[in-house]
């Protein structure tokens, strides 16, 4: 690593260290099994994100209902992250859940195949290809809401 800036790093800021790498958000870019199953990686990556977390929550619970309506997804991660209940939520909570979860995770999610995202008719469910991350989600320790360490699993 330099101690020196170069001219362009003065100009347009410090070079981005991932600028070698392949994109993230690209659905192959983590990919290298000839079977197409996502690599621990690419899995980690999904996983990186506590709202992608709480929507595949919220999907694996509601798995058997088919498709999820975009608006009780959004409440009901709004209620998580600002632990309450939907029905107290006020504006600026869902807005800016809302905003997060359609321009930016669900988007992500559909294109690396987790789930089928309809942003037209706000539709969402989970894909048949999820199972590997959903295994990672079963064994990864969930925090109390207090922070005061590992409580339970993802298994409600």
């Amino acid at each position: 690593m330099a101690l020196v800036a170069s001219r362009a790093e003065l100009r347009d800021g410090p070079r981005d260290a991932d600028a070698d790498r392949p994109e993230r958000d690209d659905p192959l870019a983590f990919t290298d099994r000839s079977d197409g199953t996502r690599t621990r990686e690419q899995i980690f990556e999904i996983l990186s994100n506590e709202r992608r977390r709480l929507v595949l929550r919220y999907l694996r619970a509601h798995a058997d209902s088919g498709t999820i309506d975009f608006r009780a997804l959004v409440d009901q991660v709004a209620a998580w992250e600002n632990d309450t209940s939907p029905d107290r939520l006020d504006s600026g909570d869902r807005k800016c859940v809302y905003t997060a979860l359609r321009q930016t995770h669900l988007p992500k999610l559909d294109r690396l195949g987790v789930v089928e995202f309809d942003s037209q008719r706000g539709s969402i469910e989970l894909s048949g290809e999820v199972d590997d991350v959903l295994r990672y989600m079963t064994f990864a320790p969930r925090a109390s809401a207090s922070g005061a360490g590992c409580t339970s699993c993802w298994r409600d």
